[in-house]
């Protein structure tokens, strides 16, 4: 498994290299690099101009200074969103990073489990997604638990996540 080196936002547009102000928007953004995601920010302007290719992105805005450290820049429902748009991946990289993901929104309390089944040799999870109707299957990778961890952290540095 690749040991991604994905930046924490820096609070600068990775095109133009223009300082972010406060509470304005920008994109941020998931490209895939060389050995795995790389996190990407950039200001409304480049963005129009230049839209780079994103694996998936979304809109944020900068924190106040007393807000730094607080803010997700990612809600439950972007998250989950993003599950879902690792689903159709077959690259390991991304099926261990879909699958630790999962538990995050376990962790989170927006997925619960329901069970456990195999299809075609390989296992699966199947969790309810909290307040709804749908059911979300994630591969199980059988990943161990350092490696859970690594991409845990590289959750943690996309995102933003606190640590709850």
């Amino acid at each position: 498994m690749a040991d991604w080196n994905i930046k924490k936002p820096e609070g600068v547009c990775s095109i133009c290299g223009r300082e972010f102000e406060t509470d304005e928007e920008f994109y941020a953004g998931l490209v895939d690099g060389q050995e795995g995601f790389e996190r990407i920010d950039t200001c409304i302007g480049c963005w129009q101009e230049k839209k780079p290719r994103t694996f998936y992105f979304w809109k944020t805005k900068m924190p106040q200074p007393e807000e730094k450290g607080k803010q997700k820049f990612l809600n439950d429902e972007t998250m989950l969103e993003f599950l879902e748009k690792l689903e159709q991946s077959e690259e390991p990289e991304k099926i261990n990073f879909r699958f630790v993901l999962m538990l995050v929104l376990v962790r989170k309390r927006i997925l619960r489990y329901k069970d456990t089944f195999s299809r075609d040799g390989k296992d699966y999870w199947r969790l309810k997604i909290t307040g709804q109707d749908k059911m979300v299957e994630v591969l199980d990778p059988h990943i161990g638990e350092e490696q859970i961890e690594k991409l845990s952290e590289n959750i943690g540095d996309i995102m933003l996540l606190e640590d709850e």
